[in-house]
C-alpha cells in the first residue's frame, strides 16, 4: 500500500511502514511541504496514496467540496 503520512505525525512513520514493506513517504520528502490539503488531496490521488493524518476532518471536508475530482476519502480513486 502506498501512503503520504501527513507533515503532523513524526517522519518516524514514513520510515516504520517502509520498513514493513509499504510504499510510504511525507510531504516534504516529496519536496511537497507547507502545501494547501486540496493541493495533497490531489497529490495523492493522483499518486494512488492513502494520506495517514491526525486531522481525517480537515480533509473530508476537502474532499467533500471536491465533487468534480477523482480522489475520494482515503484516496481511493472514484468509481
Amino acid at each position: 500500500m502506498k501512503f503520504l503520512i501527513d507533515a503532523m505525525l513524526p517522519p518516524q512513520v514514513a520510515g516504520l511502514l517502509s520498513a514493513a514493506g509499504h510504499d510510504a513517504t511525507t510531504p516534504s520528502q516529496l519536496g511537497a511541504h507547507n502545501l494547501p490539503d486540496d493541493v495533497l488531496v490531489e497529490l495523492v490521488a493522483t499518486d494512488g496514496r492513502v494520506i495517514m493524518t491526525e486531522n481525517a476532518g480537515d480533509f473530508a471536508a476537502v474532499t467533500a467540496c471536491q465533487s468534480s475530482s477523482s480522489a475520494s476519502p482515503g484516496g481511493r480513486p472514484r468509481r
